[in-house]
């Protein structure tokens, strides 16, 4: 059977920046399964799948464009170190919410700290090295998380 738009695929992947540093892999986490154009996934991995079927291996490069997106300068903001509890622990890379929106801790100092709102693989080509271990029209009993290892900060 192949993929097609409507149909669900599991996937061993692996994925790396430019430069060659692991991203996720189905070794961390797990078969990664979705529904081709439900937007379970990003938009250049529903485009690489379409028309392969099981057992197919393939390599490809999704541009930042059609992963995450271009990083946004204008979501790189500042706010006064006292608008967070004491208990909030401010350190490099945490992730907090702020006005309902999740935000990453970029830096900080005794006064203010630097939050960016971009997600956390914005701006960076996704090089992928999948293989295809099914294809069915029948919806999982359950599905694996996004496959980033939790690198993007979304389990």
């Amino acid at each position: 059977m192949l993929a097609t738009k409507g149909s669900y695929i599991q996937l061993e992947y692996t994925f790396t920046d430019p430069n060659g540093e692991l991203l996720g892999s189905s070794a961390h986490s797990g078969l990664y399964t979705f529904k081709i154009g439900s937007g379970d996934a990003i938009p250049g991995l529903d485009e690489f799948v379409t028309g392969l079927e099981p057992g197919q291996d393939t390599h490809f490069v999704i541009p930042a464009v059609k992963a995450y997106g271009i990083r946004d300068e204008s979501l790189s903001v500042s706010v006064p170190r006292t608008y967070f509890p004491e208990e909030t622990a401010i350190e490099m890379g945490n992730r907090v919410a702020v006005n309902h929106k999740i935000l990453t801790i970029t830096n900080y100092d005794d006064s203010q700290v630097f939050l960016d709102g971009n997600h956390p693989l914005a701006g960076i080509d996704l090089h992928f090295a999948i293989r295809v271990t099914k294809v069915s029209d029948t919806e999982p009993d359950e599905y694996q998380g996004c496959g980033c290892s939790s690198s993007c900060g979304c389990h």
